[in-house]
């Protein structure tokens, strides 16, 4: 009967870590999907690459917008709360895409403006779940590195399940549709945070006046956090680099899949095979992570990850390919959650929500430049020529680490 018991009792702290970690995969798998699903609608509706680079930059500016000024507003509110409002209005402005499209139309000016608001109202969320997510680990009594493995394997598992998803249903439904399944993975999102998920631990300070000098001392507390730590500012201005470089890929990848692979349906099993790799390596490493030494996992992890480049650079038939974007995805695995230790590690409970926020959109910044002169380039250059001068810079800059001093004083994990 003691048994029973303590095995409910076990099971009952477990159940709301699963049922975030489940919430963000299914958000994850909405977000994919449409990063698919809106850019292959503008070149399908448009065929200018220049416009899909312009929807590109829709979808990234909010993103720093949001992480920048909305990390202490996720403090103030709760963690649980700001989680639900921002999936479920960002799933009705999703929703609003293809119910304008069908009935009165969608000039390309209010679609961009759709698309920056449901990136705007989305990325609190994503920071509001990782805020939580520590105090979940410890009711759980889970390890760190098979915790953060585990949230990065929710959201490889939407990468996962997003790509092939997403591309079969652009190819049988038309990309206009697929956004109603992606406004449904909001709202399925927001009902598992709601029901499994208890009320905040840190219940938020909204009734307290919110003074806009007080709120501006509290974004640059967060700012100071991070530009005081070495390791995570050498880290999260690599990362700023490297993902400028990664978000070339929402313009150039389609590109290169209208011109010499079968379209939509062979994007999405290249995303997917990406997000296979990735979700096999984060599983790897939840498992022998603590006895790797986290710099080598980095440097090679991003090296992996930037072969892609090269391959697509070469002309490499699709079976060629998907073998790499495995590769690399393996690579991609172990990154996000050595990141994430690193920072439970550092970060004081009482920041995380403005440090969480701000760090994912200070790796973004660079993303929208990059993701324009990929849109310019794609319109003068051949595609293939473009992944080659897109593949130089991210291998040299994939290892900075090597000969950081920070990270040359990171051994194994702690």
């Amino acid at each position: 009967m003691s048994q029973d018991v303590d095995t409910t009792a076990q099971r009952s702290t477990k159940w709301p870590m699963a049922a975030l970690l489940t919430a963000n995969g299914v958000s994850v798998t909405g977000d994919m999907m449409a990063r698919l699903a809106v850019p292959w609608f503008v070149l399908e509706t448009t065929g200018s690459a220049t416009q899909t680079g312009v929807i590109g930059v829709a979808i990234t500016v909010p993103a720093i917008i949001a992480g920048i000024w909305g990390g202490g507003l996720i403090d103030r509110f709760g963690h649980r709360r700001s989680s639900l409002w921002s999936d479920l209005a960002s799933g009705g402005t999703t929703a609003m895409i293809p119910l304008l499209f069908f009935t009165v139309g969608l000039p390309f000016w209010l679609l961009v403006t759709l698309v920056f608001l449901g990136s705007l109202l989305d990325a609190p969320g994503r920071s509001a779940r990782k805020a939580l997510y520590p105090r979940l680990v410890t009711l759980a009594g889970t390890a760190l590195e098979r915790a953060t493995s585990a949230y990065d394997g929710a959201d490889r598992a939407g990468l996962l399940l997003g790509g092939p998803i997403a591309g079969a249903l652009i190819a049988f439904i038309g990309p206009a549709n697929v956004l109603w399944v992606n406004a449904a993975t909001f709202v399925v999102s927001a009902v598992l945070t709601f029901v499994a998920v208890p009320t905040d631990p840190l219940p938020g300070t909204a009734s307290q006046p919110l003074a806009l000098r007080a709120y501006l001392s509290e974004v640059r507390e967060g700012l100071s956090f991070i530009a005081a730590e070495p390791l995570v500012r050498v880290t999260v201005v690599v990362m700023l680099l490297l993902n400028a470089i990664d978000g070339t890929t929402v313009v150039i990848a389609p590109v290169y899949a209208d011109q010499f692979l079968g379209g939509a349906a062979d994007l999405g099993l290249l995303m997917g095979g990406l997000g296979l790799g990735a979700f096999g390596g984060t599983v790897a490493f939840g498992v022998v992570g603590h006895r790797l030494a986290r710099r080598a996992v980095f440097v090679a992890g991003f090296l992996l990850l930037g072969s892609r480049f090269i391959a697509f650079a070469l002309g490499g038939e699709l079976l060629v390919l998907l073998a790499v974007m495995l590769i690399a995805g393996l690579g991609a695995g172990p990154i996000n959650p050595i990141m994430d230790a690193l920072l439970y590690e550092r970060v004081p409970e009482q920041l995380r929500g403005r440090v969480f926020a701000t760090i994912s959109a200070a790796t973004l910044t660079a993303v929208p430049a990059g993701t324009i002169a990929a849109g310019y380039l794609a319109e003068v250059l051949p595609i293939r020529t473009v992944f080659a001068a897109f593949a130089v810079p991210y291998l040299l800059i994939a290892s900075t680490p090597i000969w950081s001093g920070p990270w040359r004083r990171q051994g194994t994990s702690s």
